[in-house]
């Protein structure tokens, strides 16, 4: 699958939004592997559906994607999903969860609902934490953000568009 080097759009679906982080997972986490993608749209033992799932080491991280801001219903969906991991997946793994968004709706709510989860989960913007458009590294090859002058994983600056 190929992707437009300038531009790239993530306000298309969350299905594009997906597609980038599977293809590229180190723009999510620099310690994602493409290999380390466990699934994407896992069905859980109760019917709902995880966008995106990594194993990382003895880490079991579920991605919830959203296309628009971030509120305290995305939140509480993705703590369900973290709950029902236990019943899918080895409890041993340790669980994370990582919320992206545009924006965040009632700040303040969020973080006193991800305090009382009990997990541990991060929120994630595009344009901010993750690139909205990328470019090829002309000799690692990687996805690097347009908005940066050198690759962060080789420290080249030629890139391909």
């Amino acid at each position: 699958m190929s992707f437009p080097a300038m531009g790239y759009d993530l306000t298309l679906s969350e299905r594009s939004i997906e597609d980038l982080f599977f293809h590229f997972p180190y723009l999510v986490d620099p310690r994602f592997r493409v290999r380390d993608i466990d699934s994407r749209q896992e069905t859980l033992n109760d019917g709902t559906r995880v966008d995106m799932v990594v194993r990382c080491q003895d880490t079991l991280f579920i991605i919830e994607l959203k296309k628009g801001d971030i509120n305290t219903a995305d939140l509480q969906q993705l703590v369900h999903y973290l709950r029902e991991a236990d019943k899918k997946w080895n409890k041993n793994l340790r669980k994370e969860g990582l919320l992206f968004g545009l924006g965040i709706r009632d700040r303040s709510q969020i973080d006193t609902s991800i305090a009382a989860s009990g997990f541990r989960i991060s929120i994630k913007l595009y344009g901010r934490d993750v690139p909205t458009s990328v470019k090829f590294c002309r000799r690692c090859r990687k996805a690097v953000s347009t908005a940066k002058s050198e690759c962060p994983w080789c420290g080249a600056q030629e890139f391909i568009y």
